[in-house]
């Protein structure tokens, strides 16, 4: 016997409405089928690579700077400019990835563009 809608968890999930530029949809559709996924899945997917990447990207900074400030280190921590322009370019991206999330869960209103 077929389940009700309203029990499968998909009916269940937070949606979130996108307007993709011109011949993005088309590229999604292409890259899902290559990857054998639906296009939600395959925009999930990607979404979940990025975070992943910067929260490493993050991690691999914040170590870096831990090993400058540990005691006994030859040549203590002194921030370059670059290396301060990494952390405010990760944590810009941060701050924009935790603004679509909370956009997507309702929790934030949409920003005029």
């Amino acid at each position: 016997m077929r389940k009700p809608r309203s029990e499968y968890p998909s009916e269940q999930a937070d949606k979130f409405l996108l307007r993709f530029p011109d011949g993005m949809r088309d590229r999604l559709k292409a890259l899902a089928e290559q990857n054998k996924r639906s296009m939600n899945a395959e925009i999930v997917a990607r979404l979940e690579a990025s975070i992943r990447s910067q929260d490493e990207e993050l991690k691999t900074f914040i170590a870096a700077q831990k090993e400058n400030l540990r005691p006994g280190n030859p040549e203590p921590f002194s921030p370059t400019k670059s290396a301060i322009d990494h952390y405010l370019k990760i944590k810009d991206e941060l701050t924009d990835i935790k603004y679509m999330l909370r956009l997507a869960l309702g929790q934030e209103k949409p920003r005029p563009e």
